[in-house]
């Protein structure tokens, strides 16, 4: 019975709305410091949008954290073969995304 009562107040919305939250103080943020130039890269993307007029549903924002300079490009479906990047000056040694399920290897996506 106690598993029974369990599994409704699970389910039951009042009670997710008035349940008991761990009131812990957020982790410190540091900001992210490049040493040299294309150290560091943020990737992030954008979608899935109204198709364009030439089909373009996605897109992807890459930022270099030491010019904090932005590039945006625009893509059609975001698959792993359009994302695969290759970067112009090198390859960053750190690139920084929001573990979004459109940078994912679960997806088929980078």
């Amino acid at each position: 019975m106690l598993k029974d009562c369990l599994e409704f107040a699970k389910r039951f919305q009042p009670c997710q709305f008035h349940a008991n939250f761990i009131h812990q103080l957020p982790k410190p943020l540091y900001p992210t410091v490049a040493s040299w130039p294309f150290d560091a890269c943020g990737l992030d993307m954008v979608g899935p949008l109204p198709k364009t007029s030439s089909g373009h549903t996605y897109i992807l924002a890459a930022t270099d954290y030491f010019f904090k300079r932005g590039e945006v490009v625009p893509l059609k479906t975001g698959r792993q073969e359009e994302v695969a990047l290759i970067y112009r000056y090198g390859v960053p040694r750190h690139i920084i995304t929001d573990n979004g399920k459109s940078l994912s290897l679960d997806y088929g996506l980078i």
